[in-house]
């Protein structure tokens, strides 16, 4: 079972997809499927059933080769994010956005 984030938690993650440091795993691409698999292999499957968002931190990641310039060879870290929590992240990360740019800034 996936763990829901508290406040503080929701905080930190959306400053870490603003800027970057944390990406987002498109699990629908081969390029991702292929570099979560040593994570996935390992996992009791019961850790997905809540799951709605997969976020994978860029520096460890850094030194080694990706896949398409995609993903990472080999995902080494990542961090399970419950469904529930992703309208929260999303509020968060759009609530950083327009901090950051005042003048207007264009979600995609």
């Amino acid at each position: 079972m996936t763990v829901r984030l508290t406040p503080g938690e929701v905080i930190s993650t959306a400053r870490g997809m603003v800027t970057g440091e944390l990406l987002i795993a498109d699990m629908e691409r081969h390029e991702w499927q292929t570099s979560m698999a040593l994570i996935l292999s390992g996992a009791d499957p019961s850790t997905f059933e809540d799951v709605g968002l997969v976020v994978v931190p860029l520096g460890p990641h850094l030194a080694i080769h990706w896949i398409n310039g995609t993903a990472p060879g080999c995902t080494f870290q990542c961090r399970m994010i419950h469904r529930d929590d992703v309208a929260l992240l999303q509020d968060e990360c759009e609530r950083m956005l327009r901090a950051l740019y005042p003048d207007g800034w264009e979600g995609t």
